[in-house]
């Protein structure tokens, strides 16, 4: 009968691999109360403190453990003494062993795997154990938002990473692929805590953007947070991996609820906030290291902007246009030395079309967004204007109406009547008649 103070530690064997003595070891709680210094004596106390069971609790024979604290100690302590006896094991088995912990002993390696307490959880990245209000799926928050973590939040331009495409069978020849840089500013409350805020933005962010992941414990990374110094306290700038428009679309709901929380923790929309949209150069023609084909559509697209820069600029809601500039023209020639000046990189990285970047054209025109149709909206005329100018030429473009862009978006019924309000709040109503004619054709 036991008594009162009497503990007992249960070892779950892997009956499924080859049994051996060879082990790596538990730490016994409290050796140090036992003050006992003859080895013989001493195994057989633990030996008795130790009780041996498998998966169903059953009392494991005799013959699978003889001598085997005896084994335990011989195989990693230099001598009896129970201080070194404790400090010996703390090397080879951090985890901290109580009266009401189980084992899991894998004899064929020598591994000990703790059974968990109920609010107890293993990372699955780090396999530290930690409680279960720090775990994320199957990830603990200290590896989330450690330096190459999923939601962590790298300095501006710091990703090293390659932004990998996730979708499977697309032609980037025939389908335009985008990523977003989406800004939120931080709009901190009289109690605002930044580094509380960022932690639970991220954290919390990836929870929903990742929640098909998280508990497989393997993360296919598609977005990263970054730094952007235009931002207050450099704000968090969600950069999205390169997709199609329809996968955005099917993402939608993700990308709302992402935003929501975002905004509970201070980082939403202001003035300062932008949106740029990158396209994939190889959707224009490119082949190799000639860009040849994507600078003349960017040249194009350009010179679409400029013509309707009031209507983009009202459409896309961007209050501060410092770092979306209108690049300049000759007004006698200006086709042309705009154009020239496109494909010859003259302008600077803040333009609205920047041809600067290796694999895409960033177009820097678009506001900050407060929700997900936002953003489908500025991708949906993003991909219409590259498609437009991937298919007219240079006089088509000249010539072009603004409803002929418009006529290329994917989501006509959606966009064309936000598209149409946004015009009117900004007055400008020359296009109603021909956005009304679009309207009806698709209706």
């Amino acid at each position: 009968m036991k008594t009162k103070n009497e503990k007992t530690y249960k070892i779950l064997l892997d009956l499924e691999s080859k049994l051996s003595l060879d082990l790596r070891l538990v730490k016994l709680k409290n050796l140090d109360t036992l003050m006992l210094f003859n080895s013989e004596k001493f195994s057989k106390i633990i030996a008795d403190k130790i009780v041996f069971v498998n998966g169903n609790n059953s009392r494991v024979d005799g013959k699978y453990n003889p001598h085997i604290a005896t084994e335990l100690m011989d195989s990693h302590c230099n001598n009896w003494r129970i201080d070194n006896l404790n400090s010996c094991i703390e090397k080879v088995f951090t985890y901290c062993v109580d009266k009401r912990t189980d084992y899991i002993v894998n004899f064929e390696t020598g591994n000990v795997k703790r059974k968990l307490n109920r609010d107890e959880r293993i990372c699955r990245h780090c396999k530290a154990v930690v409680s279960k209000s720090e775990i994320v799926g199957a990830y603990c928050e200290k590896c989330l938002t450690c330096s190459d973590g999923i939601a962590y939040r790298f300095p501006y331009h710091g990703y090293r990473g390659k932004y990998e495409i996730r979708e499977t069978k697309v032609n980037q020849s025939r389908t335009p692929l985008f990523g977003a840089e989406i800004e939120r500013d931080y709009l901190p409350g009289w109690s605002a805590n930044f580094d509380f805020d960022l932690k639970q933005a991220s954290v919390e962010s990836v929870k929903i953007l990742y929640a098909d992941q998280l508990k497989k414990g393997k993360l296919n990374r598609k977005s990263v947070f970054m730094r952007d110094g235009s931002l207050q306290e450099d704000g968090l700038e969600w950069i999205t991996f390169p997709q199609t428009y329809k996968a955005y679309k099917k993402e939608s709901k993700k990308i709302d609820s992402a935003l929501e929380i975002m905004k509970k923790y201070n980082f939403g929309n202001s003035d300062r906030a932008g949106n740029h949209i990158h396209i994939n150069r190889t959707f224009f023609g490119d082949v190799g290291n000639n860009n040849d084909e994507s600078r003349f559509a960017g040249a194009k697209m350009a010179l679409l902007l400029n013509e309707f820069w009031k209507e983009f600029i009202a459409i896309a809601r961007r209050k501060d246009t410092s770092y979306t500039v209108k690049p300049s023209q000759n007004k006698n020639d200006k086709i042309f030395s705009l154009v020239a000046k496109t494909l010859n990189n003259e302008f600077a990285h803040g333009v609205s079309v920047n041809l600067q970047h290796k694999d895409t054209i960033e177009i820097r025109i678009w506001g900050g967004i407060d929700s997900a149709s936002d953003l489908l909206l500025f991708l949906d005329l993003t991909q219409a204007l590259g498609i437009f100018a991937k298919k007219k030429s240079l006089e088509v473009c000249q010539k072009a109406k603004f409803v002929d862009i418009l006529n290329y978006l994917t989501d006509k019924k959606e966009h064309l009547t936000e598209i149409q309000k946004r015009l009117n709040e900004k007055d400008i109503k020359k296009h109603d008649e021909d956005i009304e004619n679009l309207i009806k054709e698709v209706a």
